[in-house]
């Protein structure tokens, strides 16, 4: 018998929004029938025909395809890609922006996407050097979605650059951007010298909000913020949670970059940055670079930052300025900060007056905590010991049982659940005291490592009393023709799932066996109370859809 069993990894759980019934309008580039109304047998063949076609409520749905062209949305339509695998909107040698919202309030959607290509738009100019804005998405006054695509390789090169992934300008709106993938996206003038902000996304806000959500960030570059930059003018809140960003590069902030004025915060909450920096001489804030005037301030809280480089530079993982603000109400808490590498600290505080507390250094080249004269920040209950990861994987700073940053956050800052959305504060040392954990991974959401030591045997580590476990079966072959992962018995004979497994009966024992020619693979979910892990990630390292999950527990 041939069986082929995987393991897959416990990293995340990947939520999928619903949307209500609607219109639906069709394009297909592959048409040739020279026939197009918008239904599935003559869909339309460009996308832009098809928006056109559409009234609020539509959903404009988009086949397979290579599309090159540049698209300006309607109010309250949402276009829905196949998948940014499959569908890719090309804005190479074309203007403007790949893909713009000017005016669409209505919440529209945009999914399923590779987005590339995009030089921007030329709104103004600067003593006739343009301000170019929105390589690949250009948000303006609009709060739509924009969720589970790909934007890579849109560059902004000429005059005043400003968002080489995304642009946003919100007055009075507040778009989403989450679950995507922004990777070679650059915002890097060549004609002004030391403009460009933003690499991936440009975030200007006054009197509205946006929300971060679940992003990969990889590889992008810019002059300020690499990754991301936010710029609130007034009374304007943004949520920065659950991204990853690696390997962004910035002279100032290159992975983020903030700015809060006027009534105006910025949240950074559960974040993963690793890899960041810069060469350049007097960069500040590989992770982040933080500052606040007025009566504006920040947030940074249980995020981890590790292994930012800045060998000229000062606050390898955070640099925060808080010098023109009128309050001190900045705060740095729960942080890990390990393995960063700065002339100057990895925090300078220099010029902070507000609190960092309770945050974890370890291991930085250039010292923890730096303050070249000026600094009234107060530090509280810092530790300076091994976080203890667990790195069997890459890019995974989970805590090892032993940690001794598991039960010591300071919980009145902390957040309500993890990176992975799993509860704080949990009991993670057993002590029978719930108190939360220090970085953006509460233990002991972990990743579930499968052995098989029989035919039939399957075995994990297990270290609580208080979890259960879902294992699923599935075919390999469904998993590679449609890319699901758990799947409906019903419509699969080899799929089936175990809910609810509890650690007495790890090992868990399948007395299953394929047939000759058939070949299976097996995943394990951690759960704990009513919250239930996530599959792992795919190979661009965003989390696994689960379509077939085990019900909660109540």
């Amino acid at each position: 018998m041939n069986a082929v069993r995987t393991s897959i990894l416990l990293l995340g759980l990947l939520t999928v929004s619903g949307t209500a019934a609607a219109g639906l309008i069709h394009v297909d580039a592959g048409n040739e029938s020279g026939v197009e109304d918008g239904t599935s047998a003559f869909p339309y063949t460009t996308i832009q025909a098809g928006i056109n076609h559409a009234v609020s409520g539509d959903k404009v749905i988009v086949a397979a395809g290579i599309y090159k062209e540049t698209v300006l949305m309607a109010n309250g339509v949402s276009l829905l890609g196949a998948g940014w695998r499959d569908t890719v909107i090309d804005a190479t040698d074309l203007p403007n922006s790949a893909v713009t919202f000017d005016g669409t309030p209505a919440s529209p959607m945009l999914s399923g996407f590779t987005i590339t290509g995009g030089r921007g738009d030329q709104r103004s100019d600067i003593g006739g050097e343009p301000v170019t804005i929105g390589g690949g998405i250009l948000i303006l006054n609009s709060s739509p979605v924009i969720a589970e695509n790909r934007i890579i390789a849109n560059v902004l090169d000429e005059g005043y650059c400003l968002g080489g992934g995304i642009y946003v300008d919100a007055q009075a709106a507040t778009p989403v951007i989450r679950d995507n993938i922004f990777v070679g996206n650059v915002a890097m003038s060549a004609t002004v010298a030391g403009s460009g902000k933003g690499g991936a996304i440009y975030v200007a806000v006054k009197d509205g909000g946006a929300i971060i959500r679940g992003n990969r960030i990889e590889g992008n570059l810019a002059v300020e913020g690499g990754g991301i930059l936010v710029e609130n003018f007034s009374n304007a809140a943004v949520i920065l949670e659950r991204n990853k960003l690696e390997n962004n590069q910035a002279v100032t902030g290159a992975a983020a970059w903030l700015s809060d004025a006027d009534g105006s915060t910025t949240q950074v909450v559960n974040n993963e940055f690793t890899g960041n920096g810069s060469d350049t001489a007097a960069a500040a804030g590989g992770g982040v670079f933080a500052q606040a005037a007025g009566t504006g301030f920040f947030r940074i809280v249980n995020n981890t930052l590790v292994d930012h480089s800045l060998p000229q530079g000062s606050g390898a993982a955070l640099a925060l300025d808080d010098s023109v603000a009128t309050n001190s109400n900045s705060l740095v808490a729960n942080n890990v900060i390990a393995g960063n590498l700065a002339v100057n600290g990895s925090l300078d505080h220099t010029a902070f007056s507000g609190t960092i507390r309770s945050n974890d250094f370890h291991d930085n080249t250039g010292g923890d905590l730096y303050d070249g004269g000026g600094s009234t920040a107060t530090l509280i209950d810092n530790l300076f010991v091994d976080p203890q990861f667990v790195l069997t994987h890459p890019n995974t700073y989970r805590l090892q049982p032993t940690s001794p940053l598991i039960d010591v956050a300071a919980d009145a800052e902390a957040p309500a659940q993890d990176l992975d959305g799993f509860g704080r504060p949990f009991d993670g040392d057993g002590d029978a005291t719930a108190q939360s954990d220090f970085g953006a991974y509460e233990f002991p959401n972990r990743d579930i490592e499968l052995r098989f030591t029989g035919e039939s045997v399957i075995e994990w580590d297990v270290l609580s009393l208080q979890e259960s476990y879902d294992v699923y079966r599935g075919s390999l072959a469904r998993l590679r023709a449609t890319g699901e992962y758990t799947q409906d018995a019903m419509s699969e004979p080899l799929a089936t799932q175990f809910c609810g497994v509890l650690p007495g009966s790890v090992p868990f024992v399948e007395s299953f066996q394929p047939a000759s020619g058939e070949l299976v693979h097996y995943l394990v979910t951690l759960s704990i109370g009513a919250w239930q892990g996530g599959l792992g990630q795919d190979s661009q390292r965003l989390t696994r859809a689960n379509d077939n999950a085990c019900p909660l527990s109540p």
